[in-house]
């Protein structure tokens, strides 16, 4: 469910739109990191394996991470749930030719800022303290999400 690498070899500083409050993104990539990998168990939809990593024992609790895993499988179910919303905006598109996406978010584009906005508190309140980074999963193509290893001046950052 999870393995330990050195991500040396890693693509540095991939940014996108959802999240520019990712300090220091290629200063990162040369970190050992810790790899949550995807659960298919339930299908096919964007969902992470909540089993608690041995590798955090000691610095993050079970509750903490089991809350953590949940809440961002959470958002990513209610980005793929097909609503009135989704269908609008697909609708639209095809009538518009997907201009009207120049000016607007759709519905998955504001539950990934809704991710973003969730890690980025996580890693203040939770992560950052202990010399851990919760790495938006966008940043591996939603294949895994990524626990990085940071310095203590690093882990500052994230400090409350």
């Amino acid at each position: 469910a999870c393995r330990m690498a050195d991500d040396g070899n890693s693509p540095g500083g991939m940014n996108n739109s959802y999240s520019n409050r990712e300090p220091e993104a290629t200063a990162l990539n040369k970190r050992k990191s810790l790899f949550i990998a995807r659960d298919y168990s339930k299908g096919l939809g964007v969902r992470f394996d909540r089993t608690y990593p041995p590798q955090l024992h000691g610095l993050i609790s079970e509750e903490e991470w089991s809350s953590t895993i949940d809440k961002v499988n959470e958002i990513f179910e209610e980005a793929e749930k097909v609503c009135a919303a989704s269908v609008s905006e697909t609708v639209f598109g095809c009538l518009t030719c997907y201009i009207f996406r120049c000016f607007t978010q759709t519905h998955y584009e504001k539950k990934l800022f809704e991710l973003n906005e969730f890690l980025d508190d996580r890693n203040h309140e939770v992560f950052g303290p202990v010399g851990l980074l919760l790495r938006d999963p966008m940043h591996r193509g939603l294949r895994v999400l990524e626990i990085a290893y940071v310095t203590e001046e690093e882990s500052s950052e994230y400090a409350v």
